[in-house]
């Protein structure tokens, strides 16, 4: 699959934030950040899946440490976590949203 360019978003005026951590956005919602890996299960990315790195296509990474996903805490109800390509697995995306998640 092509992937995005960085250049793309800021060609339309978007300004492209990189962070590792956490970033609260506003009243209980969170974009996670890299998703830790802590169950033995979730494997990432198999090797057959490749990425851009500026000069070609290589393999990517099988921990995909980019994964990252939007978490709301809905006041009385809990938290909803949208994922975007959960690479990390559902698992690991839950726990790392339930200790990073702003409580409401």
């Amino acid at each position: 699959m092509p992937t995005l360019s960085r250049g793309a978003p800021e060609c339309e005026g978007f300004e492209v934030i990189e962070r590792q951590q956490p970033s609260p956005l506003t009243g209980g919602i969170l974009i996670t950040g890299e998703v830790d890996r802590v169950t033995e299960f979730e494997h990432g990315m198999p090797q057959a899946h490749q990425a851009w790195d500026g000069n070609g296509r290589r393999a990517a990474r099988p921990a995909a440490i980019d994964d990252q996903a939007l978490v709301i805490n809905v006041r009385g109800q809990g938290l909803v976590i949208i994922t975007g390509c959960g690479h990390a697995g559902v698992v690991d995306i839950i726990w790392h949203a339930m200790s990073r998640a702003p409580s409401r």
